[in-house]
């Protein structure tokens, strides 16, 4: 046994020691910690059975800390002021969790306010005065040129539609795919469209225990969810059977209960039709042959839903410090959400889905 252990350690000290860790990646580090703090630490979604998050966030930032004070040497001189703005902030930060020991009331609105977005914003600031390269090291969802963790571009959506037929921002397809989510022509009856289950006046959701189907007096297994931040997932559905928002729509097209069709009478629909057909041609013209095929379907739909995002509350602006007031029940219900009702244990900020922190690369 002793010489299997042997073993082992010497593999360990040839295949790890010698690695060398560049400047860039220890602010990513501390960065993505900094995140996993907030969303995963003071929310005890690491800790659900101690309830010690606390404790262990206090230790996690006083070890980023530590990290990144072996900036101080060689630090270029622009970036000397900002290094000290960001120690004070990590010592703040300890402060404010030394000073509260119960969870269930620590102000995690004053802590992401005060320390955890300053911090981000602070680390970046230092990387480009430090002339760090910022070169992510590793691949995933965050956007490491975001400076607040709840700005629009703080998760870059286009991670989760790498491998669809066309980029989902694109402006003539997310106009054409409004078109169609709105057109009862998609349906089989000719009545029902994305829109019956999807209303903006509802958050793109129905409000309804089980949604409505194209029988009168049946309704669906379950409720429609909401499509706002929609493409900020791995997959989709209960069962997680789609893998991305273009093969989603296939499950509407071809349940009994909903459009009850196939692409291939959809296709013939509107191929018939003038104005889609120079819509299509000028969205997908190149491309293929055909324009108006399965795939420039799905495309257009998925491009419409993924343009609905929802970082435009009071909240988003009041913690990007776009505003000044906030109410004092909804800050009481954040930190309520945040802490003892351990929401967020599953709602993950900043989109407060299912996709997990701090890489957000799985959806749960």
């Amino acid at each position: 046994m002793a010489n299997k252990l042997k073993e082992r350690v010497d593999f360990l000290l040839k295949s790890h020691l010698p690695i060398a860790l560049k400047p860039s990646q220890i602010i990513e580090s501390i960065r993505s910690g900094i995140v996993r703090i907030f969303t995963l630490g003071i929310t005890a979604y690491d800790t659900p059975g101690s309830v010690n998050g606390l404790e262990e966030s206090l230790v996690s930032l006083q070890s980023m800390e530590t990290t990144f004070s072996y900036f101080k040497e060689g630090i270029n001189s622009n970036a000397n002021t900002k290094f000290k703005n960001i120690i004070k902030l990590f010592k703040k930060g300890k402060n404010l969790l030394l000073s509260e020991n119960n969870f269930n009331n620590f102000d995690r609105m004053l802590f992401l306010k005060e320390i955890v977005n300053p911090l981000y914003a602070g680390l970046l600031e230092f990387q480009n005065l430090n002339n760090t390269l910022l070169e992510p090291y590793k691949k995933h969802a965050q956007n490491y040129k975001a400076k607040n963790i709840f700005d629009v571009n703080f998760i870059n959506a286009n991670f989760y539609s790498e491998l669809v037929y066309l980029p989902l921002d694109n402006k003539k397809t997310i106009k054409l795919g409004k078109l169609l989510f709105n057109d009862p022509l998609l349906s089989n009856s000719g009545k029902m469209s994305c829109l019956t289950c999807h209303s903006p006046s509802k958050g793109f959701a129905d409000g309804l225990p089980k949604s409505v189907s194209n029988k009168k007096g049946t309704f669906g297994a379950r409720n429609a969810p909401t499509l706002l931040n929609a493409g900020y997932s791995t997959c989709y559905f209960l069962d997680m059977r789609a893998s991305n928002l273009e093969t989603q729509v296939a499950h509407v097209i071809d349940n009994p209960l909903e459009f009850n069709t196939t692409f291939k009478v959809i296709i013939n629909k509107l191929t018939k039709n003038n104005n889609y057909r120079k819509l299509f041609k000028d969205a997908y013209g190149g491309i293929h042959k055909q324009t108006i095929n399965q795939k420039s379907i799905s495309n257009a739909i998925a491009a419409y839903v993924n343009s609905l995002k929802s970082f435009n509350s009071l909240f988003d602006k009041y913690v990007r410090n776009e505003i000044k007031e906030y109410p004092e029940n909804a800050k009481r219900g954040f930190n309520l959400f945040m802490g003892k009702g351990t929401c967020a244990t599953c709602h993950f900020a900043p989109v407060f889905n299912g996709t997990t922190p701090p890489f957000y690369l799985e959806t749960e």
